[in-house]
């Protein structure tokens, strides 16, 4: 049943996705994963061919500025760099 949540998450997201594009007149290509966020995103940019992972981070000055805890998480398993802006 877990994988059927997860299959029509997936699928409600594409389709807002897909309204929001129309709406502003694009077509770029999306990619949705499901999971653990740090897990997926080092996922895609693997299966995406990427050189680099670029990630934000807070203007918030102070330890909201800093790298939380996914942030590093990124840096550290990151199997290529990442640049933190």
């Amino acid at each position: 049943m877990r994988k059927e949540i997860h299959s029509a998450d997936a699928q409600e997201a594409r389709r807002r996705i897909a309204e929001l594009q129309q709406t502003v007149g694009t077509d770029v290509p999306v990619r949705v994963e499901v999971g653990e966020v740090k897990d997926a995103l080092l996922a895609a940019a693997l299966e995406s061919d990427a050189d680099v992972l670029m990630i934000g981070r807070s203007q918030q000055p102070g330890a909201h500025g800093r790298m939380r805890d996914l942030t590093y998480a990124m840096v550290r398993d990151s199997p290529f760099p990442v640049l933190s802006v």
